[in-house]
């Protein structure tokens, strides 16, 4: 529920869905991908300018958004499921921590580091793909 409107939010049908809402870097949604899975997502939900990914077995929900993610409960949760040995103490949600996708902008909001691509589209993603010609959701 939105607090300032009392509406509903939408909520997403899936991961692929986010991604085209949000806008999210081809480069980055594999890295977001895989530690969604590891700590396990019950619902997507749209809000301006990120993803609220809400836990399986409670508590905080990540915030999602292009060049960052936070709302991990501690530093070594965050280096667990993401790989990155530099996460960040979040100053907006004290004692959260949060990392930055490989491809990020200047902050919340920012411009983005956007490469460009082929032109082509996955059949499998359905998503724009790189200069490479593979698909970043594909790749092993």
């Amino acid at each position: 529920m939105d607090t300032q409107t009392g509406t509903p939010r939408y909520q997403y049908a899936d991961l692929d869905e986010a991604f085209s809402d949000q806008h999210m870097l081809l480069e980055n949604r594999k890295f977001i991908r895989a530690f969604v899975a590891a700590i396990g997502i019950a619902s997507l939900e749209r809000c301006r300018g990120y993803i609220k990914a809400s836990r399986a077995g409670g508590g905080p929900d990540l915030r999602i958004a292009s060049g960052w993610t936070n709302g991990f409960v501690s530093r070594e949760e965050a280096v667990e499921v993401t790989g990155y040995h530099a996460p960040w103490a979040s100053d907006g949600r004290p004692g959260l921590w949060g990392v930055t996708h490989p491809v990020h902008g200047h902050g919340s909001g920012g411009p983005s580091e956007r490469r460009p691509t082929s032109g082509r589209v996955c059949p499998v993603h359905n998503i724009e793909l790189p200069l490479s010609g593979s698909c970043p959701d594909c790749e092993d």
